[in-house]
């Protein structure tokens, strides 16, 4: 790091929402300057596939950073406009890409990275949609140095977050999202200062998490109405929870779950009467390998998001419908 008179020389890295707070703390902190953002090219989205700036390209336009998109950060050329910055140290948040070792060499202080989980739980790309998925009842945000291999190099601070079991991907996102700029704020600069000392992972109590694919919104009906209550949370908003009714692709935005166990074969909707009075709507469910899903809000494919009540007034032979893992 420069002399005290000088703030540090930063190189940020960073795509998805989670990157986000941390962006802009690093840019209103007068001790560090933010000299260059690092994120992914702008993607087609949507529909209409239009090419849409990433969450942490939109924020550094707006802090007045500037913003670097490389294709590729392996390339020499790549290397060499990197060092031309002569950073102190970088942050990596939800970048999305690996780095070489070759980057994780130029700066003094190397790389530190925020990852969503508690490592040495849950390396890998998916640790906060895994963390629900798998009904997890806490998880947190780590601060750590950056090595070779991945989310394996040794911790500087963690922070635990208890869950109350409703969160969907997006509102668990926010949420570790400030507490890694908290991390940041609590931690960088002693880590810069040689008063935070790094401390290395437990390897053996490792455990992992794959990258998300489109076909994992895929509902298996035969799985229990909780593990599918959670599939719907943590695939929100992408790949979605999806099955296939009448050779359409179906996706489910919001249920709730019923331990009434039906005797219907998994995937068949049924009309479930409301206990609470006589003459009351009943509620859409769903049959499960173990309780049934009560729907709230669904999407058919081509039609706008509706709840249930009005996707009934369009659709009302959905009651007694098999729904199914591919399209027949």
């Amino acid at each position: 790091m420069r002399s005290n008179m000088q703030p540090t020389r930063v190189i940020f890295f960073g795509t998805g929402n989670f990157a986000v707070s941390s962006l802009r703390y690093m840019a209103k902190d007068t001790r560090y300057d933010v000299m260059l953002v690092v994120t992914q090219p702008d993607r087609p989205q949507g529909r209409k596939q239009e090419y849409i700036p990433s969450p942490v390209k939109q924020a550094a336009l707006r802090l007045g950073l500037e913003v670097w998109q490389p294709e590729s950060i392996k390339e020499a050329i790549a290397l060499a406009r990197i060092r031309s910055y002569q950073p102190d140290v970088m942050v990596l948040a939800s970048y999305g890409k690996i780095l070489s070792q070759e980057i994780l060499d130029i700066a003094p202080h190397g790389i530190l990275n925020l990852h969503g989980s508690l490592l040495p739980q849950l390396r890998g790309a998916s640790p906060i949609q895994t963390a629900i998925a798998q009904g997890y009842q806490e998880t947190g945000v780590t601060l750590m140095v950056m090595d070779n291999k991945m989310d394996h190099g040794p911790l500087l601070a963690q922070q635990a977050l208890t869950l109350t079991g409703k969160e969907t991907t997006p509102e668990l996102e926010t949420l570790l999202a400030d507490i890694g700029a908290e991390l940041l704020r609590k931690h960088l600069q002693n880590y810069l200062d040689g008063t935070l000392a790094a401390q290395e992972q437990r390897h053996h109590a490792a455990t992992f998490c794959q990258r998300i694919k489109k076909e994992d919104g895929i509902i298996d009906w035969e799985k229990s109405a909780v593990d599918l209550e959670r599939h719907l949370r943590a695939y929100t908003p992408w790949p979605g929870s999806y099955t296939y009714w009448k050779g359409k692709k179906l996706t489910l935005h919001k249920a709730l779950v019923s331990h009434e166990q039906s005797p219907l074969s998994p995937g068949t909707v049924y009309a479930m009467p409301s206990p609470s009075s006589r003459g009351s709507l009943a509620k859409i469910a769903i049959s499960c390998g173990k309780g049934s899903l009560v729907v709230e809000e669904v999407q058919l494919e081509g039609k706008k998001l509706l709840p249930i009540e009005a996707f009934m007034r369009g659709c009302p032979k959905f009651v007694g419908g098999i729904l199914l893992r591919a399209p027949q």
